[in-house]
């Protein structure tokens, strides 16, 4: 989800964006969830960003990613890393996957 979409429909119904660390971590937090009490936004965002209202019990830890001012912690983090990119990745192998979209410029690498 790009920022503009979520500062569009996220911030002015006071909504937040959860994520976890590290994959896999989606099926841990799953056994969280008693059931699904509604879901919003389906349509517009699509199955994976959608707003899901979950009834859970012992759920989480989960970091906010953006918050009510429309604030992006990984936008904010990917600033701070972009200017050292090429440094941390000089002398590394070309990219192999290439199919799979990877690429050598660093500067677009999702981070």
């Amino acid at each position: 989800m790009t920022s503009e979409t979520y500062r569009r429909i996220f911030v002015p119904n006071h909504a937040i964006y959860l994520a976890t660390v590290g994959y896999g971590t989606g099926a841990l937090l799953g056994r969280g969830i008693k059931k699904v009490a509604g879901i919003h936004w389906l349509e517009e965002l699509g199955l994976a960003q959608a707003a899901w209202v979950f009834d859970v019990e012992n759920f989480g830890p989960l970091l906010v990613e953006s918050d009510l001012d429309g604030n992006s912690l990984f936008e904010r983090e990917t600033e701070k890393i972009i200017p050292g990119i090429e440094k941390l990745y000089a002398g590394t192998r070309p990219a192999t996957l290439r199919r799979y979209g990877e690429t050598d410029d660093k500067t677009e690498e999702v981070i």
